[in-house]
């Protein structure tokens, strides 16, 4: 009986432990392969993650493929095709991208962490923007608000601004502004920034 993708989880591999399985692959003689470990990674209670070690014969080998690139179109700009879809691999790789759209990626709990991430992303550059977009070189005035938030802003950032602005780059200085406050943000771990939206309580 065939089991559904998503019905896949670790304690069904774990029961199936030195169990033989046959890899069939283009081109070569069925390999048969023993499953002999079954690793799970730190468990939560959204998505299970495991990995699943196989054992097989060192001899034969599964062939090489080779595939040749066509570097005259690249270096000439004509090679619009994607390398991979022109490869033995196309077939793979499209039933990867299918399992991860349909299991992984539009699942409720990614949907709900990408939307947090978005709102939290959001508040942090407009709460930063408030702050730049009215300063400049030695302008940490921190007793207005625009002073007290760059006041926060990472000061290696801000060495860059300075830097940009002694140069006298061919760059509007709103540029530079913009570019102070996403490089910040950027910048920042998950953590962090989940964090720091928490305590400013934006």
């Amino acid at each position: 009986m065939l089991t559904s993708l998503d019905k896949l989880n670790a304690k069904i591999f774990s029961e199936q432990l030195n169990t033989q399985f046959k890899l069939h692959h283009e081109g070569a003689e069925p390999m048969m392969l023993k499953l002999v470990e079954v690793k799970e990674s730190d468990p939560s209670p959204k998505i299970e993650l495991f990995a699943l070690h196989f054992l097989g014969a060192t001899a034969p080998r599964l062939p090489q493929k080779m595939f040749l690139l066509e570097h005259d179109k690249m270096l000439a700009g004509g090679y619009d095709a994607e390398i991979v879809y022109e490869s033995s691999a196309k077939d793979l790789v499209k039933a990867c991208k299918d399992i991860g759209k349909e299991f992984v990626y539009r699942t409720p709990a990614n949907v709900k962490l990408e939307l947090m991430g978005r709102k939290i992303i959001g508040d942090l550059l407009t709460f930063f923007w408030e702050g730049a977009k009215s300063y400049d070189v030695g302008g940490d005035k921190k007793r207005t608000f625009a002073g007290k938030i760059t006041a926060m802003l990472s000061d290696n950032y801000k060495q860059v601004f300075q830097d940009a602005r002694e140069k006298q780059l061919e760059l509007p200085i709103e540029y530079l502004r913009l570019q102070l406050v996403t490089d910040y943000v950027c910048g920042m771990t998950d953590s962090f920034a989940l964090n720091l939206h928490k305590e400013l309580r934006l």
